[in-house]
């Protein structure tokens, strides 16, 4: 229904892919550092679900969106809990992915890790940025203003995102300590050929990945050029956090759900004995001239845009106090 004013005479469309023209900024990223061809979504559904999966090493059995959105799965502990107080932040442009855990939508703004993307310019510019980054780009939703990749948004705008993300760590004066983990909650439908493999989970039903989803692993320390054939999936994030920077006194790491448990961390792609001089990227993307043409993008709203929506407007609601 989201693309009926649009001619699809050619069925072959839906098997198409991006070139590097398309997605510039990617390739160079793709030709510097690290590309992960068996990276998993963590579960074979939507996006909240996997976001839980990602921030908390689970969704508490769900599989929908609506359900994450107006049910608080019990007991849920974020990865952000088991780090030190100060050591982590989460920078979003409209919608934060914590506002998806409920006990955060109570106070978005008043949370000492949460700040809009403009305090991670500031932060990665005075090398002030903490030990865990979490960053959201722009959700539409207010239309146009997309740059999540979700469709039917501009790629170009992505690009751009990653882009100044990309060059404000590699400029920044902690860049040797950096690991940047570029990936996407979920696959969005498309065709794959690779079937996901079993995984152990509290959840019987949930005991296997999704299917793969892109994902670039960048650093001074990650190898030139490198493709990892190692399964990875959203949990490996939770994995190499613990495994960095919550290890308790005993050389042990906390433990967080089976999930969690049972992946592997990123810690092998950092193969180099010491940290590459690595170059910011230069495009016409990044030119303060170049502007953004609107392609006439759908005025529907779609399901993805509706959702957090309502998280945007249950959060104005509880800061205007009812």
């Amino acid at each position: 229904q989201l693309y009926k004013h649009i001619p699809l005479e050619d069925p072959g469309l839906v098997m198409g892919y991006h070139t590097a023209d398309h997605v510039p900024v990617f390739d160079a990223l793709a030709r510097q550092f690290c590309v992960c061809d068996r990276w998993f979504s963590a579960i074979l559904g939507p996006t909240f679900p996997n976001r839980h999966y990602a921030l908390a090493g689970t969704s508490g059995g769900h599989t929908l969106d609506d359900d994450l959105l107006r049910h608080e799965v019990e007991g849920l502990k974020t990865v952000f809990e088991f780090l030190p107080e100060g050591s982590w932040a989460s920078y979003y442009h409209d919608v934060s992915s914590l506002w998806l855990i409920k006990r955060y939508r109570h106070h978005p703004l008043t949370t000492g890790g949460t700040h809009r993307f403009r305090t991670f310019r500031k932060h990665a510019r005075q090398g002030k940025l903490p030990a865990v980054s979490w960053l959201d780009p722009h959700y539409a939703v207010n239309k146009l203003k997309g740059n999540d990749d979700h469709p039917p948004s501009d790629i170009r705008k992505g690009q751009k995102l990653v882009a100044e993300v990309y060059n404000l760590l590699v400029q920044s004066p902690v860049w040797d300590k950096t690991l940047f983990v570029i990936t996407y909650d979920e696959h969005g439908g498309f065709y794959d050929h690779v079937a996901p493999h079993p995984i152990d989970d509290h959840y019987a039903h949930l005991a296997h990945y999704g299917v793969r989803v892109p994902a670039i692993v960048i650093s001074p320390w990650v190898a030139e050029q490198a493709v990892s054939h190692t399964v990875f999936d959203h949990t490996s994030i939770i994995k190499t956090i613990l495994q960095r920077f919550c290890r308790q006194s005993d050389g042990s790491v906390p433990y967080m759900t089976a999930r969690v448990e049972a992946a592997t961390d990123l810690s092998e792609l950092l193969t180099e004995d010491k940290p590459r001089t690595c170059q910011p990227i230069e495009h016409a993307l990044l030119e303060k001239a170049f502007r953004f043409h609107d392609r006439g993008e759908p005025h529907e709203n779609w399901k993805l845009r509706q959702l957090f929506g309502d998280v945007h407007t249950h959060l104005h609601e509880l800061r205007s106090g009812s």
